[in-house]
């Protein structure tokens, strides 16, 4: 005879993994995102920003139910991640992922960085001038 757990003695890591299988993409992005904080609070950036809808279940004002695509984040995801590893960003350097969302940075993909300080200028005329 099998006996089911009752929800009263669910632990609370089952319940915000039922949390996060409710909310399409959440677990696969959770997963993928190299800073691992505030994981509420990017529950509800990714009710907001992907599904268009509040915590209690409502449309989020100004946003149409499904106003972002989960490939469209995940794709913009992957490649901020290459290009924090590329520069080897330091873990505090990275947003919080509900920044992330918040902000759509998925909508902005990192650019090359031109340096053109000084400091770049003189090194480029040292690298002339030495024949590199």
């Amino acid at each position: 005879m099998t006996e089911s757990v009752p929800a009263l003695f669910e632990s609370p890591e089952d319940r915000q993994s039922e949390i996060d299988q409710s909310l399409p993409g959440f677990a696969e992005f959770w997963e993928a995102y190299p800073r691992k904080c505030g994981k509420p609070a990017a529950r509800d950036a990714w009710r907001k920003q992907v599904m268009g809808r509040t915590r209690k279940g409502s449309v989020a004002r100004g946003y149409e139910a499904g106003t972002a695509a989960v490939e469209d984040v995940m794709l913009g995801l992957r490649a901020w991640a290459a290009w924090w590893e590329h520069v080897s960003t330091e873990y505090h350097f990275l947003p919080h992922p509900a920044t992330w969302l918040s902000q759509r940075r998925w909508e902005n993909p990192p650019r090359q960085v031109q340096w053109s300080g000084p400091w770049q200028r003189a090194l480029a005329a040292a690298r002339e001038r030495d024949g590199r």
